[in-house]
């Protein structure tokens, strides 16, 4: 059996079995494929949805995606607010 392992980048106090680990990813893999969190939790067979939240870990591409679609809907967000208060001050008020 290969030796337990805790996690680096997060509580290294946490130790990781390989069977969680695999879990993990293959979590991380189908949240990635789009397969909605509370579907997980069935496959994984949890009770708590925040326990299946603990196995899916996005990666920096996918952070980094995030971050601009959210960018992007601030700055269309941001842009239609302009253009309502430009057009509320045309019209005489």
């Amino acid at each position: 059996m290969p030796p337990i392992r805790t996690r680096s980048s997060q509580d290294s106090a946490c130790p990781i079995s390989p069977v969680t680990d695999s879990a993990t990813r293959v979590a991380t893999w189908m949240a990635d494929a789009g397969v909605p969190v509370h579907v997980l939790q069935e496959i994984l067979e949890h009770a708590s949805m925040e326990t299946t939240r603990g196995y899916v870990h996005p990666d920096d591409w996918h952070l980094a995606s995030a971050a601009e679609q959210a960018n992007a809907f601030l700055s269309a967000s941001g842009q239609r607010r302009q253009a309502s208060r430009g057009s509320a001050s045309t019209r005489g008020l």
